[in-house]
């Protein structure tokens, strides 16, 4: 293995493990101890490993109030940094994970340990191997679908906090939060100010909350970014909240020859993760998102799976499913009668487009709003954005958009 901090070997080869561990460091007071290079050295400090004995770069194992600042891990063939629970009071601010061969950063809790309050603020998390695989093509011969997790929490987290960081090109998903039922559960994550890409070659989610009942709770998903996917997300668990983000930019085909939801294309998310069938969604809060320049369906929610008690609010969905006859949402009858759609705009092409469709059935918005009863103040008309251009759009409105003034006021989301 080969270790190098800022282009310096520090180990020789055929050293097994860890580049850097830190292992049981604890205060008692309010102070953190900060991890960093020295003071009079210049800033971008980079810790690195050659991928073949490296293992992952930073492992940290009950380790607390530890702050790691102005310093990019690289390299090695698991996770770049590997924490197991229990932790408190981590701290990632202006750090840069690259080259990963699988995951960048993975928070792992049991039922015997948790993470507690990590944050990662001003952080960039980037897969950076390539334009195509991503990876090393000998790491991922036999499936596609092992690229990796750009950020995940799992099993056992409580109290996080995501603040503008920016996940770019990773090979399954981007943002992770999973909750088998094997630990604590994961509760209380606050994402915000994000931005997430995926090139259009890359196999790539935006984000994944999975979890079965009373595992996964209390999610904030707010004022981000998510452009240029091409497979959907997945908004699972319970007591969450989506508000204020921009998706667009969804694009069908087959990236890595792999196809995405239903004949080869994709839409912005998907409601509920469809395996295991223990996986829930209830009771979350998607309002005042815009969704734009999406190929397919906006939101997808058909299957065995059930999701309830979930509110649609204040939403607006222009230029979605446009050549490809999708829809900004794609259901079942059962995510009708359990779910609520109100006060949402709509804009395809046409007053007379189907923007709508409940068991594979399309509906004009006024047409949707009759049928249904959890469905109502659906308005389909044009935006009026400042600039619909695609791949560069101004999604503000101007002030003779229909929409301007028409959102119903936002009760439901504590001040």
């Amino acid at each position: 293995m080969g270790v190098f901090v800022d282009a310096v070997r520090k180990l020789d080869d055929g050293v097994d493990g860890q580049v850097l561990g830190f292992d049981e460091y604890e205060e008692d007071d309010d102070h953190s101890i900060v991890v960093h290079f020295n003071d009079d050295m210049p800033t971008g400090h980079l810790v690195e490993a050659t991928p073949e004995k490296a293992g992952s770069v930073l492992v940290l194992a009950d380790s607390h109030f530890l702050t790691f600042r102005d310093i990019t891990f690289r390299g090695g063939t698991g996770q770049v940094v590997h924490a197991s629970a229990p932790t408190e009071n981590l701290t990632f601010e202006r750090v840069s994970v690259q080259q990963c061969s699988r995951s960048g950063i993975i928070l792992l809790g049991t039922d015997q340990a948790t993470h507690i309050n990590a944050r990662f603020i001003d952080c960039v998390i980037d897969r950076g191997w390539g334009t195509y695989m991503n990876v090393p093509p000998v790491l991922h011969a036999k499936t596609l679908e092992t690229g990796g997790n750009g950020l995940e929490f799992r099993d056992s987290v409580d109290g996080g906090l995501v603040q503008r960081v920016r996940i770019v090109d990773f090979g399954h998903t981007a943002l992770r939060c999973f909750a088998t039922g094997t630990g604590r559960g994961v509760r209380n994550i606050t994402i915000e100010e994000c931005d997430i890409s995926a090139p259009k070659d890359s196999y790539c989610r935006a984000f994944a909350f999975s979890g079965v009942a009373g595992h996964l709770s209390g999610l904030v998903f707010r004022r981000n970014r998510v452009h240029d996917q091409h497979q959907n997300s997945k908004i699972g668990g319970e007591d969450g909240q989506y508000y204020a983000n921009l998706f667009y930019g969804f694009y069908a085909g087959t990236p890595r020859g792999k196809k995405v939801n239903s004949g080869g294309v994709s839409g912005a998310f998907f409601h509920a993760d469809p395996s295991p069938s223990s996986f829930v969604s209830r009771n979350n809060l998607i309002i005042n998102n815009t969704f734009f320049d999406i190929e397919w369906n906006a939101l997808w929610a058909k299957g065995d799976y059930k999701p309830y008690g979930n509110l649609l609010k204040n939403n607006l969905f222009v230029a979605v499913g446009q050549g490809n006859d999708g829809f900004a949402l794609f259901v079942s009858r059962y995510f009708m009668d359990n779910n609520r759609v109100l006060n949402n705009g709509v804009w395809k092409e046409s007053a007379a487009d189907a923007v709508f469709s409940v068991e594979d059935k399309g509906y004009t918005a006024e047409a949707f709003d009759r049928t249904f009863e959890n469905a109502s103040g659906n308005i389909q008309a044009g935006p009026h954005f400042v600039d619909e251009t695609l791949g560069n759009p101004d999604l503000h409105l101007q002030q003779s958009s229909p929409y301007a003034r028409a959102g119903l006021p936002i009760t439901e989301i504590p001040k």
